[in-house]
Parts: structure tokens; sequence; C-alpha cells
């Protein structure tokens, strides 16, 4: 039978922490390494077996010292050790004791109550883990992301084991990447379009093995299930609408000539009309033109 229990938290101030299920013990090891177990990650929540003992350590620095033969500075850490039991209603806290010295921590000591507890909770078997929920444990400084190789600032990352072989990993999902149009969907085949917002699209990383990088849709996009327009559609489209947008632009042009002509055939007509009316006006006797010149002369010629 297996019941679910949740991880408990580092203790504050802790300036290390970990966590273990406990099996049985090892001829060779220091410290957690003397134990056999499945590491757990402070705060997960995990399904175990009933009857799983669970050690947690959390060291806390004092001070420091330095070495009486080498003058190596080193930190001095007092140790606090909590044993549980996994119950069908969560764990159980079976014994406690602090350490003034952490190296005491997996002493005799607390071999000596785990050993009773392993005989009175003997496993029938291996002790399989299975991570419900993960809970962070930020990275204390800056490192490459086991997985995209982008640099990690202290804090937010994620580290993954325990001991010198802990690797840190983004948060849950790498940062995405941009992709080139174009490219196919992983899932569904379609080629993406970069910077589209309607059918947005990145480069993640996708967690298995060695990791690798896939052009996916957004994962707002159902691409599986309702197909979004590929990249090839899409340029059809913006040439049929830049074409459909060359002939409006043609069509305005040309009736804007042709209002341009027609204005300018109106002001000829006007102007010859004008021009008419005026050489007409200038040579009408009535209208006081060259004629009135001569008639004075005869005028002048009578009276002599």
């Amino acid at each position: 039978m297996s019941t679910i229990i949740t991880v408990p938290p580092a203790v504050d101030g802790s300036s290390g922490s970990w966590c273990r299920t406990v099996s049985g013990f090892r001829e060779h090891g220091t410290g957690g390494d003397v134990l056999d177990g499945e590491w757990l990650s402070a705060g997960d929540t995990v399904t175990v077996p009933v009857g799983t003992i669970i050690i947690t350590v959390d060291k806390t620095t004092t001070g420091w010292d330095y070495h009486y033969k080498t003058g190596v500075r080193y930190a001095v850490q007092t140790a606090d050790v909590a044993i549980y039991t996994a119950t069908e209603s969560g764990l159980s806290l079976e014994w406690s004791r602090h350490f003034k010295n952490a190296k005491s921590a997996c002493g005799a000591t607390t071999v000596k109550k785990l050993a009773s507890l392993l005989a009175q909770h003997p496993p029938t078997g291996p002790t399989p883990v299975e991570v419900k929920e993960e809970a962070q444990r930020p990275n204390r400084r800056p490192e490459d992301c086991r997985w995209c190789r982008v640099r990690v600032p202290a804090g937010l990352g994620h580290l993954v084991g325990h001991g010198p072989q802990a690797t840190v990993e983004h948060w849950q999902t790498c940062p995405p990447r941009p992709v080139i149009s174009g490219t196919p969907c992983t899932l569904c085949g379609v080629t993406v379009i970069a910077g589209s917002w309607d059918t947005q699209a990145q480069q993640v990383m996708v967690r298995e093995g060695e990791g690798r990088w896939e052009t996916r849709h957004a994962t707002r996009v159902t691409c599986e299930t309702s197909r979004p327009e590929s990249y090839e559609e899409q340029q059809e489209r913006l040439e049929a609408r830049r074409i459909a947008e060359a002939g409006e632009r043609e069509a305005a042009r040309r009736a804007a000539g042709k209002k341009a002509a027609k204005a300018a055939e109106r002001a000829a007509a006007k102007a010859e009309k004008e021009k008419a009316e005026h050489d007409a006006g200038h040579h009408h006797p009535a209208m006081g033109g060259a004629p009135v010149r001569g008639r004075r002369r005869r005028d002048r010629v009578r009276r002599l």
C-alpha cells in the first residue's frame, strides 16, 4: 500500500539540508551516502509505500575555524536530525535530535535509531518514490542549466540531485528560443510563422534524454485539433492582399488622373470662352472699340 506525503521543508536559516528514504545501510560512505534509499527534495509531494523510513538533516553554520594542521578555513556547523515513518495519513515523527557537531548527524546514535525502526518496519522490497508535485530548490550560486546551457542566476533555478553531483536547471521550463518562419511544428507538421500573434511559435527545450530543441506552436494554439495557418498560406494570402491593394491604388490613380484631366479641360474651355468674349467686346463698335477712334477723326474733318 502506498501513501502520499509532503517531504518536510528545510529548517529556516539552514546552510545545507538533505532528505532521503532509508531501506538499509552501506558498508562505506559518509553522511547520507552511508544509507540505502532514495533521495527526496524538501517540499515535494511524493508517493511512497506505507512504513517507509525517512530521515531529514538540516545543517546550520554557526561560525568559522581553521584546521590546526593545514590552516584551511572551514565552517563550524550544527545539525538537526529528524526520522519519520510514512503512514496512511502522512508522516509520523519518530525521533529527532540536535547535534552540536554536524559530523555526528549520521553517526552511531542515528544509525542505531534507524536500525531499530527498520526492524519494526522492515522493507518488503524496493521503496519506489513517485514525485506528484515538485517544489523548487533554489540554486545558491549562478550556474549553467543542465539542459539548455544558459546561465541561471542565483536563486532563480532549481537544484537536481544531491551533493557534488547536484546540477542546476531552469525552474520548470527553459527559456524559449525564436523560430525561423517555414520550420515545421513538431506537433502538427504545419510550418510556423515567426512573430505572428495569432499563430505564435517558439523553440522549446524538451527535457528527455540529453534534451533537444523542438519547434512548436504556442501552448494556447491547439494546433493538433485546430489546424493553424501555415507560413506558405500566409505568404499567399499576403501576396494576394498586396496585389489587390496595388490594383486599388492603380484604380485610384487612374480615377484621379481622369478627374484632373476633366478639370483641366473645363479650365481650358473656360479660359477659351473668356478670351473669345474679351476679343469680341474689344472690336465691337457698341463696346467702344477701335471704330470709335475713326468716328472721332471724321467728326474733326467735318468741323474743319
